[in-house]
């Protein structure tokens, strides 16, 4: 016959079973009573966070603002397409050097219309005659002609050039009529539409 007490458990290992479920159920306690409340501020830090364990779902929308990114942390890459609409953009944001080449074509742009304006420049003198572009239409060149024709020699002179602030919205021409007859100076304007 076999001897029964060869089974039975020490006292030590008892003891030991009786010590580890304590442990684990202590843990499982307080994984389940430590809230946001129980982490002092500060508390967790970033080398204390687990990679990707802060995720979009776990940021609340708002949250990451300007002076919380790092300078250049937000690179093309991480810009979604279409992510950043005109509404995003502060006035002036967008400039020449920030302009790929080639980056904005005719299908980018608005249509170019022509506005134009006449003067009757008498005999042996000067005038000058201004047309606008539309409003929202940019002016993007001027041109002349005399009585319809585009040559301008040492009888009929004129000089074009265009203005506005802080974008130039206008166009005019300045000619001299050095013939014995009056002429009609007209000033063309390439407008580009919104």
């Amino acid at each position: 016959m076999r001897n029964a007490s060869r089974f039975r458990p020490s006292p030590a290992l008892v003891i030991s079973m009786i010590a580890l479920f304590v442990s684990v159920s202590g843990v499982a306690w307080a994984a389940a009573t430590i809230g946001t409340n129980d982490i002092k501020n500060g508390a967790v830090t970033a080398e204390k966070l687990h990679n990707n364990s802060v995720n979009t779902q776990k940021i609340v929308d708002g949250a990451v603002t300007a002076p919380k990114l790092h300078n250049n942390a937000v690179t093309n890459t991480k810009i979604g397409l279409g992510a950043v609409s005109a509404a995003k953009l502060q006035n002036n944001a967008v400039n020449a050097p920030k302009i790929a080449s080639g980056a904005v074509g005719a299908s980018e742009l608005g249509p170019v219309v022509t506005r134009t304006n006449s003067i009757v420049v008498p005999a042996n003198s000067a005038r000058q005659v201004s047309r606008s572009c539309d409003p929202g239409e940019l002016a993007l060149s001027a041109g002349a002609n005399w009585d319809g024709a585009a040559t301008v020699g040492p009888v009929l002179q004129a000089a074009t050039f265009v203005a506005g602030t802080p974008e130039p919205t206008s166009g005019t021409a300045a000619g001299r009529n050095n013939d014995n007859n009056a002429r009609t100076l007209t000033v063309i304007v390439s407008c580009l539409a919104p």
